[in-house]
């Protein structure tokens, strides 16, 4: 599980070049890899294949869309604290993602 905090200053720009980095380093093909947490990234719309241009949205989306990672979170999550990110490089490997409440 990864938290990405909802900051866009240098210092997450420093953290999303790591996060990233480490993706590449270890995710494989030899396996289905599955990634979930929160990024705070409001300004990548998965449903419409784009992201905005700040390096924090672009890295993580470019990497996901490069790795031939699909997002099975298909609703909205602001304002709520769920996990925004559900992403396999299988796209069969998750059927479905239910809007539930979190657990306390």
């Amino acid at each position: 599980m990864v938290y990405r905090p909802p900051y866009y200053d240098d210092a997450a720009n420093d953290y999303v070049g790591l996060l990233v980095k480490c993706f590449m380093e270890y995710s494989t093909r030899d396996y289905v890899n599955i990634i979930v947490g929160d990024f705070n990234c409001p300004k990548i719309n998965w449903t419409e294949n784009f992201s905005a241009n700040d390096y924090v949205s672009k890295s993580i989306f470019n990497w996901a869309v490069s790795g031939g990672f699909t997002q099975f979170v298909k609703f909205s999550t602001r304002g709520q604290n769920v996990l925004d990110l559900v992403l396999a490089d299988d796209d069969q490997i998750v059927n479905y993602i239910y809007p539930t409440p979190h657990l306390v």
